[in-house]
């Protein structure tokens, strides 16, 4: 095991890329005791990263027929599948390595995401996640907050909560939900439905892609209530920063 601190944060991984070895989902009763992702940041990946061709991942993109869920350019074509339009790069890259290794839960459209990524190489991933990474962010979506709902996930984001070990969701996804480099994704416009199946699967253990189980960790300590409320909070938040509630500024 090898550690590279980046932005402040140890990353714990099996050093290098993956060996893109794994064929088919793994044993479920083997998942624990596997590392939970391939993908350190080491400086040959972060190179690798910088350097990636948008224009070939454009390419790849309609070779791969992925407008068919995700839209032309990262829109989701549907609740179900998340836009990836503005994503933080080395967030897709990681995912789609974590996919290829079938590290990603098969409850969230993994096993389908496994297939079609599986004869891709670590190259294809960059420049597909540089192309995604290029395009607009999606607008901020028409839902509508009670005033509860918005003082729950106004508080968890910017405060978190101490009493439950809950640290600030703008910590790791930024003030403005945009994300933050290399791994942390923006959720800001994302689908209510797909945001909310992600906390869920993060809190039941069954997506267990994230090191160090940050957020299966965090999540577990969440209500339905509040699952919902963040949904609905990062779906509405568009370019402008959310203002701070009183007492926060």
């Amino acid at each position: 095991m090898k550690q590279t601190v980046i932005t402040g944060f140890a990353l714990t991984a099996i050093f290098g890329l993956s060996a893109f070895a794994q064929e088919g989902p793994p044993d479920p009763e083997k998942m624990l005791a596997s590392p939970s992702s391939n993908v350190a940041w080491t400086e040959e990946t972060l190179q690798l990263l910088a350097t990636a061709d948008p224009a070939r991942g454009e390419s790849v993109h309609g070779e791969q027929l992925c407008a068919s869920c995700h839209g032309d350019y990262g829109i989701g074509q549907s609740e179900n599948w998340p836009s990836l339009a503005g994503q933080v790069r080395g967030y897709i890259y990681k995912s789609l390595v974590d996919y290829h290794d079938w590290e990603r839960s098969v409850a969230e459209g993994g096993e389908l995401m496994g297939f079609v990524v599986e004869e891709l190489t670590e190259q294809d991933f960059a420049d597909l996640a540089a192309f995604f990474a290029a395009q607009s962010r999606p607008a901020a979506q028409n839902v509508e907050l009670t005033e509860e709902q918005f003082a729950i996930a106004d508080g968890l984001h910017w405060l978190g909560d101490p009493d439950r070990m809950i640290q600030p969701c703008s910590a790791c996804h930024g003030e403005t939900g945009k994300g933050v480099f290399p791994n942390y994704p923006s959720l800001t416009g994302q689908y209510v439905d797909y945001t909310r199946l992600q906390l869920q699967l993060y809190r039941d253990g069954a997506r267990h892609s994230d090191v160090y189980a940050r957020m299966r960790t965090l999540s577990a300590e969440l209500t339905d209530e509040e699952i919902e409320a963040l949904s609905l909070y990062y779906a509405q938040m568009g370019e402008a920063p959310v203002a701070q509630t009183a007492g926060n500024n």
